[in-house]
Formats: C-alpha cells, sequence, structure tokens
C-alpha cells in the first residue's frame, strides 16, 4: 500500500476525514504503524490512525474502516 502526504483521508460512506500529515515509523521493524491525519483548515488538530484501520488506497485516497 501506498502512503501520500497530503492524500484525503476518508472514512465509512466516504467522507472526508482530513489528510495525511505524516508517518510512524516502528524503528525496529522499519513499517509504518500510524497514520497521522490533519483534520482541519482552521480549527486545526491532529488524529493519530492505525495503518491496520486502512481498508485500501487509491486515487481518492486512504479509505478507512471506521
Amino acid at each position: 500500500m501506498q502512503i501520500e502526504f497530503g492524500a484525503p483521508v476518508l472514512g465509512i460512506g466516504g467522507k472526508r476525514m482530513g489528510e495525511v500529515d505524516g508517518v510512524v515509523v516502528n524503528a525496529g521493524t522499519k513499517r509504518a504503524s500510524t497514520i497521522l491525519v490533519d483534520t482541519g483548515l482552521f480549527d486545526r488538530g491532529r488524529h493519530m490512525i492505525a495503518v491496520s484501520a486502512v481498508t485500501s488506497s487509491d486515487q481518492d485516497g486512504l479509505h478507512l474502516d471506521e
């Protein structure tokens, strides 16, 4: 799966949750464990989403199962 910075993050029903703002990588395994999602334009927030919650990635963005 490919994760691009700035890609839209979409929840159930295709509702836009925000954009990919970063990735947390496990130093031991060198694998991504968490995606940081920027959730706002004016009222900025940042959420941490487990990589396991991502069901697919396509030209529309990352699709989550929750």
